[in-house]
């Protein structure tokens, strides 16, 4: 069931943090502070991944599912640390050990296919 924007405003702050769930991998974390932030947890390659949409009142309900929406059709561009690092290790790999490689076996991040 999705969550409803009077439901996030009346949430408590508990002893733990805890995440009530909208629909398709958005929720909302609320630390125990107060703070309640965006969460959009998906799987990618067969591993848990998870993107932070900003902090409530800021990013409204509306908006978050928006950012979901966007985000699940790749209309907009993610950037994830762990795939920067993965190119830029293996440009790196191509640019020093081009000629000396018969077979490169380098991994693609946007198609995730070996190269």
């Amino acid at each position: 069931m999705a969550i409803t924007d009077t439901a996030i405003r009346n949430a408590k702050p508990k002893e733990k943090p805890y995440s009530p769930a909208d629909e398709r991998g958005l929720s909302i974390l609320i630390q125990p502070t107060g703070g309640k932030w965006w969460r959009f947890r998906y799987r990618f390659d067969s591993k848990a991944k998870m993107l932070s949409f900003g902090i409530y009142p800021d990013v409204g309900l509306a908006d978050a599912r928006e950012r979901r929406e966007e985000t699940r059709l790749n209309k907009t561009p993610v950037i994830c640390r762990s795939a920067t690092n993965l190119l830029f290790v293996n440009t790196a790999y191509r640019s020093i050990f081009a000629n000396s490689c018969p077979i490169s076996k380098f991994q693609d991040v946007n198609t995730n296919r070996l190269m």
